[in-house]
């Protein structure tokens, strides 16, 4: 999805301003005392929208129309840091700026910024029961035993600004949201969240997990093709498996009663689904909803998970650290979305889509080896 941003060149600006004054001295007298006539020069003239990045990549000032809007601009870049959105007033970053308001002065508009960071919860080994009896829960049968050791899940999908932040890429359908920023990222394939991992393994010194290779295209996004394989004993970012995925999401240690959704039973405490408390049919920033018993954020709804898996069906037999079949068509993806009903984002419910495609319902969060 294109930005579209309002501006106006300094020659255009000139061809505007004089056809303006031709008609403004053409028109019929209204017979209206002078004194009454609308003053048309600050409706004539531009106000000056300029970007203040803080340290950031430059990004040009745009000249907007009296009552017009200015698009948000491309997220700027700054090497260690997130950007964390535009406002009115620099260094409290108090009084945010509203895109969707009409613009009737100049302005200049001041970045804010976290640094760099993925905010990681441990999740303590343990087994618990994979799968679900319930007739909703599709191809979650049969349900078996399964033990994994701990690891480290982030707290939050992996949103539009961190994403930015590391490849200089955002293809999230839902990238002119006032606060697209803090929304998960989508429109991502499986091989960019592969990719994504790598690149934050190297940022933290770590060993990255995966190999690519032959990736199409060569350079740039999104990933279409590519050869990946994995080391396990690494201890960079990684994409859950499945098991690691729905343990999580269960919270943990524990043979069950499990909620439906991550966390409760109540969808709207936890969930952004296409109903209920969801007015809003797109994506919606994380951690605004409740947490589960692990503190973990958004595993039910709001963007369906990529994981590491092969998609097929569940064995029958106790697994321990189970990573799904060694080949295969289409990769798994868990939680469901802002677009779905309560049906798709229960915990046990699973899907599956081919590793090199891509929708605005699909995002990913990362996990990392307890070593």
């Amino acid at each position: 999805m294109k930005k579209i941003t309002v501006g106006l060149s300094v020659s255009c600006l000139l061809i505007v301003l004089v056809i303006t004054l031709i008609f403004a001295g053409c028109g019929k007298s209204s017979g209206k005392p002078a004194a009454e006539e609308p003053d048309t020069e600050e409706f004539a003239f531009p106000h000056i929208v300029a970007f203040n990045t803080n340290g950031g990549g430059e990004i040009d000032s745009h000249y907007i129309f009296h009552g017009d809007i200015v698009g948000p601009p491309d997220f700027p870049i700054r090497a260690g840091y997130i950007f964390d959105g535009w406002f009115l007033d620099n260094g409290t970053f108090s009084v945010p700026y509203d895109f969707f308001s009409p613009v009737t002065t100049s302005s200049s508009l001041n970045a804010k910024w976290k640094e760099f960071a993925m905010e990681m919860l441990r999740a303590p080994g343990g087994s618990f029961r994979m799968g679900s009896d319930e007739i909703q829960d599709l191809d979650a049968k049969p349900v078996h035993a399964v033990t994994v050791n701990g690891f480290y899940i982030a707290k939050y999908p992996v949103t539009q600004g961190q994403y930015h932040a590391l490849t200089g890429d955002n293809p999230s359908e839902f990238s002119l949201r006032q606060d697209a920023h803090d929304c998960p990222v989508e429109m991502v394939t499986w091989y960019d969240a592969v990719e994504f991992c790598n690149k934050l393994s190297v940022l933290e010194g770590l060993t990255p997990v995966y190999t690519i290779r032959g990736r199409t295209p060569a350079s740039g996004y999104q990933i279409t093709a590519a050869d990946v394989t994995v080391n396990w004993s690494a201890n960079g970012y990684r994409l859950p498996t499945e098991a690691e995925w729905e343990y999580a999401a269960k919270g943990g240690d524990g043979m069950g009663p499990y909620f439906t959704y991550s966390g409760s039973n109540d969808r709207d405490a936890v969930a952004w689904y296409n109903a209920g408390s969801h007015v809003e049919m797109s994506t919606q920033p994380v951690g605004k909803k409740a947490p589960n018993s692990l503190g973990i954020y958004d595993m039910s709804g709001n963007v369906w998970e990529w994981c590491w898996d092969w998609f097929d069906e569940y064995p029958v037999a106790a697994q321990t650290n189970p990573r799904g079949p060694s080949s295969g068509q289409a990769r798994a993806l868990r939680g469901g979305s802002w677009s779905l009903s309560t049906d798709v984002i229960r915990i046990a419910y699973r899907n599956y889509f081919f590793p090199s495609e891509n929708s605005c319902f699909m995002g990913f969060r990362v996990v990392r080896a307890d070593n």
